[in-house]
């Protein structure tokens, strides 16, 4: 007997999912943009909310910018506040787009081998440290030397939050393959 999610595979391995031979690089870019676009921007309302309450609007992407402007160089970063926010914002967008698309693509993967999730799930755990690490260098970077680690941690949860609800909201059986994945048995073949 074969199952619904063998089933769709199948399909989907004929025909992306707008029903066109092809499409399927394109719907994983799309899906990633968007869910990436929706995690950046939940981040920066997020920091736009709490700089606001604090009385100052966009000091967390203006230390940010200048951190990122000091690691690399970038006069324009290090020393203006439009520069550092704009770069920052480039530099954040871009990246979170990275990640959505990246994220879409091991969704895509785990519908062949639920096990691409176990691996998925241990690369986000070491970026996870990554990032605490390279916060703690942009602390050493910025003018003030003063990053709240709370707020950035904040902001990383209500983007890897929001980008991993859109990705399951298009695909709600990630649930049962990251079951099968964590359990070591989530490998079928599909026909």
């Amino acid at each position: 007997m074969t199952s619904h999610i063998e089933t769709r595979d199948r399909v989907m391995s004929a025909v992306g999912p707008s029903g066109k031979s092809g499409s399927r690089d394109s719907h994983v870019v799309r899906e990633g943009t968007t869910a990436g676009a929706l995690a950046a921007s939940g981040v920066a309302l997020w920091y736009l909310i709490r700089d606001l309450m604090a009385g100052h609007a966009l000091y967390t992407p203006r230390l940010l910018g200048q951190g990122v402007g000091r690691l690399l160089g970038v006069q324009a970063m290090s020393d203006g506040v439009t520069a550092a926010v704009l770069g920052f914002t480039v530099i954040h967008v871009l990246g979170f787009v990275t990640l959505g698309v990246v994220a879409a693509a091991v969704v895509r993967m785990a519908r062949r081998n639920a096990t691409v999730l176990a691996g998925a799930f241990l690369l986000f755990v070491v970026a996870e440290m990554a990032f605490y690490v390279a916060i703690g260098l942009l602390n050493q970077g910025t003018v003030d030397g003063i990053l709240g680690w709370s707020q950035l941690a904040a902001g990383n949860i209500i983007g890897c939050g929001l980008l991993g609800l859109t990705l399951l909201r298009t695909h709600p059986e990630l649930p049962n393959e990251f079951r099968l994945a964590m359990n070591g048995t989530g490998t079928w073949s599909v026909q």
